[in-house]
C-alpha cells in the first residue's frame, strides 16, 4: 500500500507541475507550425512523465520523503515537456528550464541543506561541459540545451552527493554521448541523416540524466 502512495505522490506532483510548463511548450509547438506535434504532445509528455516519476519513485531508499517526491515529480514532468519539445521543434523553451530549475533548487535546499555543495556542483559542472561542447560543435547544441543543462546537473547532484557527484557525472555524459551516437549512425544508415544533419541534443542529455540518476538513487546516502 505505502508504495502506491508513494507513486500516487510523486505523480501526483507531476501532474500540477505538467499543468504548469504545458502552456509555454503548446505555444512553441504551434509556432513550428505542426499541427500533429500539439496534438500528440500532451499524450506523449505525460506517459513520459509517469514512466519517469516511477522509475526513480522505485530507486528511493523506504522510508522516502515528501518533498523528495515532489522533487521527483516536478523535475520529471520539466524534462520530459522540454523532451518532446525538442523532438518536435529542435527547441528548448528556456522559461520552462529556467522556472522547473529555480523550484527545485528552492524545494530542494530547503528540505536538504546538507546537498547545497553537490546540487550547485552538479549545476556547474554539467553546464560548464555544455558550454564547451557548443563551441567545439558549432551550433550542434545551441543556447537552449545550454540553458536545460543546470536543471539535469541540479537534480545529479542532489541524488548524488560527494564523493558519488564525479562518477554520476561520468554516466551521464557517457550515456548521453553514446545514445546520441548511435541514433546518428542508425538515421545514416537508413538515409534519413546525412554528415551535415543535426539531431536535438536535449533529449540525449535528459536521457542520460535519468539513468545516472536512477542508478545512484537509493545507493547513496
Amino acid at each position: 500500500m505505502l508504495g502506491y502512495l508513494i507513486i500516487v505522490t510523486a505523480t501526483l506532483a507531476a501532474a500540477i507541475w505538467f499543468g504548469i510548463v504545458s502552456r509555454p511548450a503548446i505555444h512553441v509547438l504551434a509556432e513550428s507550425g505542426s499541427p500533429r506535434a500539439t496534438k500528440l504532445f500532451p499524450l506523449l509528455a505525460i506517459i513520459g512523465t509517469v514512466v519517469v516519476s516511477m522509475l526513480l519513485t522505485s530507486q528511493l531508499e523506504q522510508p522516502t520523503t515528501t518533498s523528495a517526491l515532489i522533487t521527483i515529480g516536478i523535475w520529471s514532468a520539466g524534462i520530459m515537456t522540454q523532451t518532446v519539445v525538442d523532438t518536435s521543434t529542435r527547441r528548448l523553451p528556456l522559461s520552462i528550464s529556467h522556472l522547473t530549475a529555480i523550484v527545485l533548487a528552492v524545494t530542494t535546499l530547503l528540505n536538504t541543506p546538507s546537498k547545497v555543495l553537490s546540487i550547485a556542483s552538479g549545476a556547474l559542472a554539467v553546464t560548464a561541459v555544455t558550454l564547451v561542447l557548443a563551441r567545439l560543435t558549432r551550433g550542434s547544441l545551441g543556447r537552449g540545451d545550454v540553458h536545460f543543462s543546470p536543471l539535469l546537473g541540479l537534480m545529479i547532484g542532489w541524488s548524488s552527493p560527494w564523493p558519488h557527484l564525479p562518477a554520476a557525472l561520468i554516466t551521464m555524459w557517457l550515456i548521453t554521448t553514446v545514445s546520441a551516437a548511435l541514433v546518428t549512425l542508425a538515421g545514416m544508415a537508413l538515409r534519413r541523416l546525412d554528415r551535415g544533419s543535426t539531431i536535438p541534443y536535449g533529449p540525449f542529455m535528459a536521457l542520460g540524466t535519468v539513468i545516472a540518476v536512477a542508478t545512484t538513487l537509493g545507493a547513496t546516502p
